[in-house]
């Protein structure tokens, strides 16, 4: 979020076809300088956050490294997210897709957030509460209650 609301962040891909791409053959572009326009947006976004200092230096790196896959980029932050909202889960990958097995599938299914909760953010007093911002904007804002605050959410997975 910034003075106008809602910023839209996107990581720019490299796509020789128009087909197609396994997830994790998918290389990010680097012919724009996205990296640095990301985190000046975030600078900018939560710098006056209660806890963005608490935070910048774990989640900076991530963008000044250059991955060459987008999905090495996800898995890591994914890691380092994780790590910071001090869960521990084994994360195990799979190198087919499976449609059936000893497994509950919840790829096409919509989870709906029962109940809304708010807490303070930096540009609140201009857009009041805005939900389902992202995972930096609960941590910049609530810090270690973040993960408290997640576990008090209650989600409906229509299956």
């Amino acid at each position: 979020m910034n003075t106008n609301g809602r910023l839209s962040l996107s990581i720019p891909v490299n796509r020789k076809t128009k087909t197609k791409t396994k997830i994790s053959k998918i290389k990010i572009s680097y012919a724009e300088n996205w990296q640095k326009n990301h985190w000046k947006s975030i600078v900018s976004s939560y710098n006056s956050s209660p806890f963005f200092e608490y935070y910048k230096d774990k989640l900076k790196p991530y963008f000044l490294k250059e991955e060459e896959y987008l999905i090495d980029f996800n898995n890591n932050l994914q890691k380092e997210i994780l790590a910071l909202l001090k869960i521990k889960s084994k994360i195990t990958y799979n190198s087919i897709y499976k449609r059936t097995g000893d497994f509950t599938d919840l790829r096409d299914n919509n989870a709906v957030k029962i109940n809304t909760i708010s807490y303070d953010q930096v540009f609140m007093e201009k857009h009041k509460f805005i939900n389902n911002l992202s995972i930096i904007d609960l941590l910049f804002n609530m810090g270690p209650e973040s993960l408290d605050y997640l576990q008090q959410l209650q989600i409906k997975i229509n299956i």
